[in-house]
C-alpha cells in the first residue's frame, strides 16, 4: 500500500497549481458539511469514490476489457457521478461497497471479495446517514491531501513519498473527525412535496361567532 501511495503521490506532479485552491475549497465543504445536501455529494462522492475504484483494479480492467488505464478510471467515475445525480441513495451504498472491499483485503479473503462488497452495500443502504458522513468525510480530507500536494510544491512530495503511511494517517485522523462532526446532521430526508407546489397549510378552523356569544337556552 506505501508503495501505491507514493506513486499516486508522485503523479500529480504534472497538475497545475492553480488547481489547488478550488481542491481545497471543495475538501473543506465536503469535509465539514458535505454529507447535509444529498445530490451534490452523492454526484461529487460518485465521482471521487468511481475514480478511487478505478485506479484500484484498473489493472484488471485493463487485461479484461483492452482500455487504456485513463479510460479504466475515468469510466467509473462518469457512471457513478451519473446514478448520484438520479439516485443520490446510490452514495451510501457505493462508500458501504467500498469499505467491504478494503475489508476484504485487509481479511486476506480475495475469493469472497464479492461476499464483502455485497455486504457493505447493503449496510451503506441500511446506515445511509452513517456511510455519507463517512465518505463525504473520507472525500473531503483526500482532496485537502492532493491540494497540499499540489500547492505545497517539492517539500510535502518529497517527505510524504518517503514516509506514504504519515499521509495516510493524517488522511484518517481528518476523516474520522469530520465523519463525527457531520453525522448528526448527515443524509438528510427527501423533500417529498412536490417540485414547485408549496406545502398545504390546513386552513383555520372557522368559529361560531353566535354560539360562542349566544346563551344556550
Amino acid at each position: 500500500m506505501s508503495r501505491a501511495l507514493s506513486a499516486l503521490f508522485a503523479s500529480m506532479s504534472s497538475v497545475p497549481s492553480y488547481v489547488g485552491l478550488p481542491v481545497a475549497l471543495l475538501g473543506i465543504w465536503a469535509l465539514c458539511i458535505g454529507s447535509r445536501f444529498r445530490r451534490p455529494v452523492a454526484v461529487l462522492g460518485g465521482a471521487f469514490f468511481g475514480a478511487a475504484a478505478g485506479y484500484w483494479a484498473s489493472t484488471w480492467i485493463v487485461s479484461r476489457l483492452g482500455i487504456g488505464s485513463w479510460a479504466a478510471i475515468l469510466g467509473p467515475a462518469a457512471v457513478l457521478a451519473v446514478l448520484g445525480g438520479l439516485v443520490p441513495a446510490v452514495f451510501p451504498a457505493v462508500v458501504g461497497a467500498m469499505a467491504g472491499a478494503l475489508a476484504s483485503v485487509a481479511a486476506g479473503r480475495a475469493p469472497v471479495t464479492l461476499t464483502f462488497v455485497g455486504a457493505g452495500g447493503v449496510a451503506g443502504v441500511l446506515a445511509a446517514r452513517l456511510f455519507a458522513a463517512i465518505g463525504s468525510a473520507v472525500m473531503g480530507a483526500s482532496l485537502l491531501a492532493v491540494a497540499l500536494r499540489v500547492l505545497g510544491g517539492q517539500g510535502p512530495a518529497r517527505f510524504f513519498a518517503r514516509y506514504p503511511l504519515v499521509l495516510l494517517a493524517a488522511v484518517a485522523v481528518l476523516a474520522v473527525a469530520g465523519a463525527a462532526f457531520q453525522h448528526r446532521r448527515a443524509w438528510p430526508k427527501p423533500d417529498t412535496t412536490k417540485r414547485g407546489w408549496p406545502k398545504r397549510e390546513r386552513p383555520p378552523e372557522q368559529v361560531d361567532s353566535q354560539a360562542d356569544t349566544l346563551p344556550m337556552r
